[in-house]
């Protein structure tokens, strides 16, 4: 694909600006990037933990490289609209199929260009590796696509989806050897496996490697930790100095660190990793989720809560647009705000939303036919909200799916 002369200035500019900061700042530890082909088509496939990571992937490159980034991106703020632009990033709607998006990545690649994409499709919370997209192994295959794999191990280290601020901890970037899978005798399932293999990241074994520094580690954890890890009580965790929190109901106390440990500051609570804190939390609430178990089997109701807003997502406009503001209620069919005479104000059945997403600002939007709408909880976490909203969603969403085509082996 051809760059102008002002798009390849931009963009190398920025490189040499970056990768100063990837170097000294980050002190990026980069393992096989003598793999990565200096000329022709390529797709570089990476987990995705931060919103760094697409420099991240494409400094050690040094190759001219497109991203596919989440729409989002080019509504928050009108400078960055226009960088991201001109370092080669084209919007991506998310949790829906994107063809325009889908359609300038194959044109980047067959111009015989580098193309960095996550197919997670989302950021990780934990760093944990997520699922991939699962049309994602059939597209490479039936591109006959050449691919690196890139595995950033401590990116979730070094700027947690749920925190507002980084922390300086060494980032370690391993690239993958060349898969070419223009083979006819590769299969489908060879590919998804080699994605799970070359993505796989593991928080609890990952180890750091050089000096660390945190500034408010535990700023953003009260939202992530929605419920006490040791006593479970909802929306009970406070901060308790820039990197400690408290438990308001049963009084236990963590600190936490760089390598997100939460260290027990109690004698009747113990210490734990932050993705074995999350884990505990989600299994006691359950598979779907249900904040009252009993009231969910006898009513139906997962979550419900007061002072709830309901806004639309403009397009054109960066602030959404107030629609509705009540007591929401999600049950395993519907969610829906309602008045104070119980009458409802707004509501959606679960088939009919496309997707249920996590936005850039821990925002929770609902695409539907009618456009995308955002919930905003008064007294309570938005990361609670997406918890229950995804979970009860998701096999609702599996069940209306339409059968996957048999795969050509």
């Amino acid at each position: 694909m051809a760059h102008s002369f002002k798009q390849r200035a931009i963009y190398w500019a920025s490189w040499g600006l970056y990768s100063l900061f990837f170097r000294v700042v980050l002190r990026a530890r980069v393992y096989g990037a003598e793999n990565i082909p200096k000329d022709g088509p390529l797709l570089v496939l990476a987990n995705h933990t931060s919103l760094l990571d697409p420099p991240n992937v494409g400094i050690p490159i040094r190759r001219i490289t497109h991203f596919m980034a989440t729409e989002q991106l080019f509504r928050s703020n009108r400078f960055l609209a226009w960088l991201v632009t001109n370092l080669n990033a084209f919007p991506k709607a998310k949790g829906v199929v994107d063809r325009r998006a889908m359609k300038r990545m194959l044109r980047a690649y067959r111009d015989g260009d580098v193309v960095v994409f996550f197919p997670e499709g989302v950021r990780s919370w934990t760093g944990r590796t997520l699922p991939m997209v699962d049309s994602t192994a059939t597209f490479l295959k039936r591109i006959k696509a050449r691919v690196v794999y890139c595995r950033l191990k401590t990116g979730h280290l070094i700027f947690p989806r749920w925190a507002p601020y980084p922390r300086l901890t060494p980032l370690v970037v391993e690239y993958s050897e060349l898969f070419d899978y223009s083979d006819p005798d590769t299969t489908v399932e060879q590919v998804e496996k080699d994605m799970v293999e070359n993505l796989r990241v593991v928080p609890e074994e990952v180890v750091q490697v050089g000096a660390s520094l945190g500034y408010r580690m535990a700023w953003g954890l009260p939202e992530f930790l929605w419920a006490c890890p040791s006593c479970f009580t909802e929306d009970g965790i406070v901060l308790d100095g820039s990197s400690a929190i408290r438990c308001t109901a049963c009084s236990a106390r963590w600190t936490t660190d760089v390598s997100q440990n939460l260290t027990s500051q109690t004698p009747d609570a113990p210490s734990y990793r932050l993705v074995t804190a999350v884990d505990r939390i989600h299994a006691h609430f359950g598979s779907p989720p249900a904040a009252d178990r009993a009231r969910f089997e006898s009513e139906g109701v997962a979550l419900e809560e007061a002072d709830v807003s309901i806004s639309k997502i403009i397009p054109t406009e960066r602030a959404p647009m107030p629609v509705c503001t009540g007591t929401a209620r999600l049950t395993a069919t519907r969610i829906s705000v309602h008045g104070d005479d119980g009458a409802e104000l707004w509501g959606y059945d679960l088939s009919e939303l496309k997707a249920v997403l996590a936005q850039l600002g821990n925002r929770v939007h609902m695409r539907t036919a009618d456009g995308n709408f955002q919930i905003d909880p008064t007294h309570s976490s938005t990361i609670k909200w997406s918890h229950f909203l995804e979970s009860h969603h998701a096999p609702v969403a599996a069940a209306a799916a339409p059968t996957r085509r048999t795969r050509k082996r």
